[in-house]
């Protein structure tokens, strides 16, 4: 019984410390990325709004939710909607896997 509450014990504190590494401050996300695939491509980021821009030319405004380190986005026009991960973000650059095809997008602050 000793050796399953050490186990119990060792496995909450490691789940704790993983989760505490793993936070991401989401208020970094807030600002003008671009795609480091694409220059053309561009991602402004307020708040609770994504607008993506091709060439300087608007091409879609979504709304969006984070929960679990998880974007959801809706477009509007489209109804369309959009997940991402987030792998990483902080004051230079942005990682997020496109959860519906598994691709890796990484950007630059603009």
């Amino acid at each position: 019984m000793k050796y399953l509450l050490t186990i119990c014990v060792a496995f909450i504190s490691f789940s704790s410390a993983a989760q505490k590494k793993n936070h991401i401050d989401l208020k970094k996300l807030n600002g003008s990325w671009i795609s480091s695939d694409d220059k053309k491509y561009q991602v402004v980021i307020k708040d609770s709004k994504w607008i993506d821009y091709y060439d300087k030319q608007k091409t879609a405004s979504l709304h969006f939710t984070i929960r679990n380190n998880i974007i959801t986005a809706l477009d509007n026009h489209t109804n369309d909607i959009y997940k991402y991960s987030i792998v990483s973000v902080n004051n230079k650059s942005l990682i997020l896997i496109y959860l519906d095809r598994g691709n890796t997008l990484s950007f630059k602050r603009g």
